[in-house]
């Protein structure tokens, strides 16, 4: 499931634009936001921190 939410927000993060991003992507992040601030050990890895910053844009 991180490499799906990983590949959704790739494009927002590798290129500098920031795009909006489906409601099918909004909800797998909010569904998955626990898990991944839960994550602590692994919040240094790439697409952790991709998801975890599109999860607080998105929430606000």
């Amino acid at each position: 499931m991180l490499a799906l939410m990983r590949d959704m927000v790739a494009t927002d993060c590798t290129d500098g634009r920031e795009e909006d991003i489906t409601h099918k992507a909004q909800a797998i992040f909010i569904l998955f936001e626990g898990s991944l601030i839960g994550m602590q050990d692994s919040l240094d890895i790439w697409p952790v921190k991709a998801v975890k910053a599109q999860v607080r844009r998105i929430l606000g």
